[in-house]
């Protein structure tokens, strides 16, 4: 008896041995099949874009991470300006957005508080070969918000695009670095004639209202924004400035299609104006669909010089992905050295990586007062932002449509807008307080 419970307790541990073996086989058997680090990945790359120009620069881009990482694919997907922005909140209230996505450094507060961006700082220290050194530190720094959140492909200071052969056509002298507001509403008074209009106005952004607003010694908020300026007598001047630009002198051409919000350059691209304001990083469209001569010049020059903002945008990584060394990868390959090549070699961006700027001064005759850019930026000043920008600018560009549209006494419309705009910056300072 006792042999035979010997020999069943040792038919019963070579079971529980052959079980934990087999066990141990499995378990190593599912480590091999796991992900790997070159498993196919497919990422989704989201960035808005206006003309089809832009969405080929972009998608090209993306396919030049797959050169590199040949187990990455980057799927683009894209929306107009205004339209990329509410849909990137829907995203992120329904953890849906893409894995790459683009920021403008006016939204870094209205996205950095909410978390949407993940902090860079452990990916930058772990690529030493990606010199971030190289990137222009004040358009860095405008993505920041308590961490690096994007890396920047662009910067630059707004810029006066003309078209010279309308000037050509009324004998009137082209724009000038650092030209008067007398002398710019002289050759918008010269250019108008009918057929053609003098300036195109962006009214779907308050963005093209600042540069007048600080040129003639006012502003939007105070430094803390604590306080709204907007009812400050030099702010209503500028604005009263550009009303006049309208209702008064009749040079701005007129908007008979409010929902497009790329009308101001459609209008420019079509010959129909002879002014528009725009950053460095439209030269490509302008170079694609102009079919005139043109140039840049600096904003004109009001009480305070020719002052105008630095905005610029970049690429980061949505904090919800579940793969996020891969977008990172993408992303040091979109703006490594060839991506950066490539993108100034289009004129599409003024780079925001030092050496890469040569590439983009090299690439084209047009615009040939291409230092205009250079001298702008000497006197550009940061655009601040608040948490809740995104309500503010709605807000902004409901209100002042009552002037451009409707005619409204600027002062009324402004008392206005003070008064909520100095609400937001209440709800503004509670956030970032907490």
């Amino acid at each position: 008896m006792k042999r035979r419970s010997m020999l069943f307790y040792l038919v019963v541990i070579a079971m529980f041995i052959l079980a934990a073996c087999s066990g141990n086989e499995s378990s190593t058997e599912e480590n091999n099949n796991s992900p790997g680090e070159d498993e196919p990945v497919e990422l989704r790359f989201a960035m808005w874009t206006g003309t089809p120009e832009e969405q080929e620069t972009w998608e090209t881009l993306a396919a030049k991470v797959t050169e590199v990482y040949p187990h990455i694919t980057v799927k683009f997907e894209t929306d107009s300006f205004d339209q990329y922005w509410d849909k990137l909140q829907s995203q992120v209230a329904s953890r849906t957005a893409a894995d790459i996505i683009a920021l403008q450094s006016q939204r870094t507060g209205t996205f950095g508080y909410r978390g949407v961006y993940e902090p860079l700082e452990p990916y930058i220290e772990a690529t030493p070969d990606f010199n971030i050194e190289d990137f222009e530190p004040n358009i860095m720094d405008a993505l920041s918000y308590e961490g690096q959140l994007a890396i920047p492909y662009d910067f630059g200071p707004y810029m006066l695009y003309y078209n010279k052969d309308i000037f050509d056509k009324h004998g009137v002298e082209y724009p000038t670095d650092n030209m008067s507001w007398d002398e710019f509403l002289e050759k918008a008074i010269a250019t108008t004639d009918g057929e053609t209009y003098g300036f195109a106005f962006n009214s779907r952004q308050f963005d093209q209202n600042i540069p007048f607003i600080w040129q003639n010694g006012g502003g939007y908020m105070d430094e803390n924004a604590e306080t709204s300026l907007m009812n400050d007598p030099s702010t209503v001047e500028a604005i009263q400035f550009i009303a006049d630009l309208h209702h008064k002198y009749n040079v701005v051409a007129p908007n008979n299609d409010p929902g497009n919000t790329t009308l101001y350059r459609d209008q420019f691209y079509d010959g129909k104006v002879a002014m528009y304001l725009d950053g460095p990083w439209n030269v490509s469209n302008v170079r694609a669909r102009a079919d005139f001569d043109w140039d840049i010049t600096t904003v004109p020059a009001g009480k305070e010089g020719s002052q105008t903002y630095v905005a610029g945008s970049g690429f980061g990584i949505y904090s919800g992905s579940e793969h996020k060394d891969e977008a990172w990868k993408a992303i040091t390959v979109m703006l490594g050295d060839e991506g950066f090549e490539y993108l100034a070699s289009l004129g599409r961006a003024y780079p925001a990586r030092l050496t890469a700027t040569p590439f983009y001064e090299e690439t084209s005759d047009e615009p040939s007062n291409i230092n205009a850019v250079k001298v702008a930026a000497e006197t550009s000043r940061p655009f601040r932002t608040t948490t809740n920008w995104q309500e503010a600018d709605r807000m902004f560009v409901r209100e002042l449509d009552n002037i451009w549209f409707n005619n409204e006494d600027v002062e009324s419309v402004l008392a206005r807008i003070d008064e909520q705009f100095q609400a937001l910056l209440d709800e503004h300072q509670q956030t970032i307080s907490q």
